[in-house]
């Protein structure tokens, strides 16, 4: 979760979801997250098509169609309040002046401020999810515009956190990664030989226990890694039998690959840290 692991689904240019500490998704290619002086993420955005979900069901009106340019929102606590916006009851809003119809202004604490007509709230699990305004003005501390009230009906996700950051959609019913197959369509397989054969015989190796050492490699294990520079699973898999000196080098190898191959690098992390316990 927080800013790093927004600023790695950032790197990762492919769509992923923010999840809030209230349990609102959100899921698109993120391109922005701003933060704090001390590196709190206070404010998140994505461009292109855009879900917002909760407990991995896209919410009523809020798919792709509505969020087809993109989505921001704040992240944090309002000033003034004890506890996240999402835990007060429709009442408790109301005496903070939160309530339909009205202009209502949301000061955070980060110094972002909302500005607008409060035209719905999203409720789940007696939750307040997400706040929708109408002619709303959003600014940072310093007054950059963060939205314009002709830009239409701005739509807040309520969260004081960013509690997980994941690869993929919330709601995949919803909004699918890929294009269904029809029927009339055939899928070839593109395989490469050598390296079939290669994870094969690390399975092999695997199963033997017994740790390689420098010039011990098979042949075929050999070759697919020089004919497959990028092909880190490989890789990971082979610092299950091999001996100290070689363990170090394929490190070395997973962290280039994790730098050349942003989208690889949290299974290449995930890896590299079950492998070292």
């Amino acid at each position: 979760g927080g800013a790093e692991s927004i600023k790695k689904a950032i790197q990762a240019k492919s769509l992923c979801t923010a999840k809030y500490d209230s349990g609102l998704q959100i899921s698109g290619n993120f391109n922005q997250v701003l933060c704090d002086a001390v590196g709190n993420a206070i404010y998140l955005r994505t461009e292109g098509a855009t879900q917002i979900a909760y407990q991995d069901t896209e919410l009523s009106g809020h798919g792709v169609e509505t969020h087809i340019t993109g989505f921001g929102s704040p992240v944090g606590r309002l000033k003034g309040l004890n506890k996240c916006l999402s835990r007060y009851s429709v009442d408790e809003l109301k005496t903070l002046g939160i309530r339909v119809g009205s202009n209502v202004t949301l000061e955070y604490l980060s110094g972002i401020t909302v500005n607008g007509v409060l035209r719905d709230i999203v409720r789940c699990d007696q939750r307040n999810l997400l706040l929708s305004f109408e002619g709303c003005s959003v600014n940072d501390l310093s007054g950059t515009v963060l939205f314009s009230p002709e830009w239409g009906i701005y739509d807040l996700a309520v969260g004081s956190t960013i509690t997980s950051v994941y690869g993929g959609v919330a709601d995949r019913e919803k909004l699918q990664l890929f294009e269904p197959v029809t029927r009339s369509q055939t899928i070839k397989a593109i395989q490469d030989e050598c390296l079939m054969n290669a994870y094969g015989v690390v399975d092999q190796l695997r199963s033997s226990r017994k740790k390689i050492d420098a010039g011990e490699l098979p042949d075929v294990v050999e070759k697919a890694l020089r004919n497959h520079a990028d092909e880190w699973l490989i890789r990971t898999e082979l610092l299950d039998v091999v001996n100290s000196e070689l363990h170090s080098a394929f490190e070395m190898q997973l962290h280039d690959i994790a730098d050349r191959r942003p989208e690889a690098a949290t299974g290449i992390n995930m890896a590299l840290k079950a492998a070292s316990h």
